[in-house]
């Protein structure tokens, strides 16, 4: 959403922010919210990012996750299109890598607490006997 607008319509960074907090919805808007607050207070969006970081932690983001977002609202508004969607192109790749390992971790603990489920039944059953 963020790199079409840049690329496109060139709508202005606060306004564009302001999209991206209803869009996002949930407790990640919090973080968005809270930045462009800050940003129309004369704070820089990078700066303004870095100050609610500890939202995006609370929100259950990695601190390298959080890193990635605050790399984007470094460059976001300072850059030309290119370099703006260039950085936006990394971040949502080292994202979505990020998912995946999350998901590859999930599931990987399934199966030990599935074991470990099926392991603590058999010695319940054995001592049942």
């Amino acid at each position: 959403m963020i790199k079409t607008e840049i690329l496109f319509r060139r709508t202005p960074l606060p306004v564009l922010v302001d999209a991206l907090e209803r869009a996002c919805g949930g407790r990640t808007a919090a973080f968005y919210r809270a930045t462009l607050q800050s940003a129309g207070e004369g704070l820089t969006l990078s700066t303004a990012a870095a100050r609610h970081r500890g939202r995006l932690r609370r929100d259950g983001l990695s601190r390298e996750d959080a890193d990635v977002v605050l790399e984007v609202c470094a460059v976001l508004g300072r850059y030309d299109g290119a370099t703006q969607a260039e950085a936006i192109n990394r971040a949502v790749a080292r994202l979505e890598d990020a998912a995946v390992q999350a998901r590859e971790d999930a599931e990987a603990k399934g199966k030990l607490y599935r074991a470990l489920g099926v392991t603590a039944g058999i010695v319940l059953a054995l001592i049942a006997i």
